[in-house]
């Protein structure tokens, strides 16, 4: 499990992007945003393959506020990677988050 706290200090678009020095298996992602005002976000995971290759994992959409849980559940089915990106595509507040965690296990 690795936690982060990233803070950008700026309006959308904005990402912290986390390389795990190996390639991994995700599990699980948990978001907390930390925001004001309330209001609708948008947020995209993207993970990075061994090779740093790109690719869009999910796309959140939702009504958010300040210290909100997040979750997403990875499926079976997602390649090994190496890194995750946490792309902000629109907020009314700037982006920060509170806490960022990562459940992975080492790839096979």
């Amino acid at each position: 499990m690795e936690k982060y706290d990233p803070q950008s200090g700026d309006e959308a678009s904005q990402w912290p992007e986390i390389d795990f020095g190996q390639p991994v298996v995700l599990e699980k992602v948990r978001l907390v945003p930390s925001q004001y005002p309330v209001g609708q976000t948008n947020h995209q995971l993207w993970a990075g393959d061994p090779d740093h290759n790109m690719f869009l994992v999910v796309e959140l959409t939702r009504a958010t506020r300040g210290g909100q849980t997040m979750e997403y559940l990875l499926p079976e089915v997602l390649p090994i990677i190496r890194s995750l990106g946490i792309v902000t595509v629109s907020s009314q507040s700037w982006v920060s988050w509170r806490e960022i965690v990562v459940i992975s296990r080492p790839a096979p």
